[in-house]
């Protein structure tokens, strides 16, 4: 069996799936339990439970080269919060290509891998990198030109983390719109997401 119409299979019934979920994650603010989208958890600044604040700024540097507006669309909330999922439950790429649990490590040991390449090259964090400094980085990770890298392959990281970032801007209603796609879920969400503003009144 041809391995690309596999992946385009498994990428295709993951995509249905996030759609049919709606990407619910659940947060518990002043005893009241709240749904929010990832884009309204981070606009919130809802706590992280998994990553640090360096990996955040780290993945959302990154991921925001990879794919525009993966930063505002949430997707350091994203995948923080489905690394605090129970294995069985991730919405994470990395899940679908078949990686042991727990998911942690993985995606932690490969940010680490990225902020020390971002210090051994240019002697600053990804956060404080000019645009032109993280393209040639980005491009590196793509083609694995990054000497003593210590983690997983940097261009398989790179397709994880463009897949992730492409969930959180695309899999919404509103993300399928911007590209002219009809959003088409399955089962439509039960309870209506809420939103950055109506967080906040």
């Amino acid at each position: 069996m041809n391995s690309n119409k596999t992946s385009d299979a498994t990428d295709t019934t993951r995509r249905s799936f996030l759609k049919t979920s709606a990407m619910a994650m659940t947060y518990m603010v002043g005893g009241k339990a709240l749904l929010l989208t990832p884009a309204a958890a981070h606009a919130a600044q809802m706590p992280m439970k998994v990553l640090s604040a360096l990996e955040v700024t780290t993945l959302e540097t990154l991921c925001e080269a990879i794919v525009p507006g993966s930063r505002s669309a949430g997707i350091a909330a994203f995948v923080d919060y489905q690394l605090a999922e129970k294995p069985h439950n991730a919405l994470l790429m990395g899940r679908y290509l078949g990686l042991e649990p727990p998911f942690a490590p993985f995606y932690q040991q490969g940010l680490a891998a990225a902020h020390q390449a971002a210090l051994t090259q240019f002697d600053r964090p990804w956060s404080q990198l000019t645009e032109s400094q993280i393209k040639s980085l980005v491009d590196q990770m793509f083609t694995d030109a990054i000497a003593n890298w210590s983690a997983a392959p940097a261009s398989f990281l790179f397709f994880v983390w463009r897949a992730d970032a492409c969930d959180v801007v695309y899999g919404t209603q509103s993300g399928s719109e911007t590209i002219g796609m009809p959003y088409m879920a399955h089962i439509a969400p039960s309870d209506k997401w809420l939103s950055a503003k109506e967080l906040q009144k």
